[in-house]
């Protein structure tokens, strides 16, 4: 029987939120682990993303059979299932379960059945009365999870998601920037380009500020990214708002620095990591007021009211304005702000529920 077991099964989409939850979660357990008793249960592609590592032990591969037949699953002290859709229960009724919970969205954020609805709130709550321990990666996801189900607040505690952007002393600039100007002026939006994300907004955004260029990265795969494209070509909008896919950490870590502000209209975050990012460098980010966002932006972040273009055309003038009469004070409040998001610390909080018997 291994002691704890995490199971990582979304790290097999490593730039997708959850699988960046996975990857840098994981790399700080086993920073921070001096015991040596940590099993991953991974994904057969990702088997080998944690080698190298100290304190990492031999993978176990995650076997789709273990859905059904959770009797199969390798045995353990402690199981932590990463996020709350895993379809993955230890086998043993005496193993201590640790859920995890990002957010809701699955009920808030598209229409569904109410026999849908209340066949996924049932699941979930099997799984929450099934835990030791419950873990939300913000206050607000805390709260939304308390008003929808029923959950015992002594076995719940907040652990936000840390910051895990990779510094470059000398970033060059990404090779898809040269189809602008080299001094033009430009936002910076990040994330999966999914209905949630609300990103077509931008399209008009740009409209109305043709004096700016856009950037907008991640993945392209989901019929509404397609569509955006679409959207932007029939506007003539190409030669200004770039959409080129999934980048490197340098190319992010360049475009942070170097833009006027990180955009972020989404609609459903439990969290929101790149507004974390942007704000961890001092760069002002302008967000929607839903869901997880004012949290995490908080007092040094700019909120939309409303998604008309010309109202976010005045709000990020207004502002940058403001940043502009003092940015030092506003990079200075921005960083501090973010000295919060820890993966380090957070994984301090999980190895104590860990060892908690």
């Amino acid at each position: 029987m291994f002691d704890v077991i995490v199971e990582m099964e979304k790290i097999q989409d490593p730039f997708s939120g959850l699988g960046q939850f996975c990857y840098h979660l994981g790399r700080e357990l086993l920073a921070n682990s001096f015991e040596n008793k940590l099993h991953f249960l991974l994904p057969p592609k990702s088997s080998t993303i944690f080698a190298g590592h100290r304190n990492n032990n031999p993978p176990l591969i995650l076997n789709k059979i273990y859905k059904n037949l959770s009797f199969l699953a390798p045995k353990s002290k402690v199981w932590h299932a990463t996020h709350q859709d895993s379809p993955y229960l230890p086998g043993n009724r005496q193993t201590r379960y640790i859920l995890t919970i990002h957010d809701l969205n699955f009920i808030f954020e598209s229409k569904r059945s109410p026999r849908v609805l209340n066949r996924y709130k049932k699941t979930l709550q099997k799984k929450i009365d099934r835990a030791t321990h419950v873990v939300f990666i913000s206050q607000f996801t805390k709260k939304q999870v308390s008003e929808s189900l029923t959950i015992d607040p002594s076995k719940a505690s907040v652990i936000y998601n840390g910051i895990a952007l990779t510094h470059f002393d000398s970033p060059h600039r990404p090779t898809f920037f040269n189809s602008f100007d080299s001094k033009s002026k430009f936002f910076f939006s990040i994330g999966a380009i999914l209905p949630k994300k609300n990103f077509h907004v931008l399209i008009d955004l740009a409209r109305s500020m043709p004096e700016y260029n856009f950037i907008l990265a991640g993945t392209t795969f989901h019929p509404y990214a397609q569509n955006i494209l679409q959207q932007l070509k029939d506007a003539g909008l190409t030669n200004r708002f770039i959409m080129p896919g999934t980048i490197s950490e340098e190319d992010k870590f360049w475009l942070y620095k170097n833009c006027e502000a990180l955009l972020f209209p989404s609609l459903f975050e439990g969290f929101g990591i790149p507004v974390a990012e942007a704000m961890s460098l001092g760069r002002p980010v302008f967000l929607s007021r839903h869901t997880g966002l004012p949290e995490i932006g908080g007092p040094h972040a700019f909120y939309f009211e409303n998604f008309q273009a010309e109202h976010m055309r005045e709000v990020i003038l207004r502002q940058l304005a403001t940043v502009a009469r003092d940015p030092l004070s506003y990079a200075t409040k921005a960083i501090a702000h973010t000295s919060s998001f820890s993966w380090k610390m957070a994984a301090q909080r999980y190895l104590e529920i860990y060892a908690k018997k």
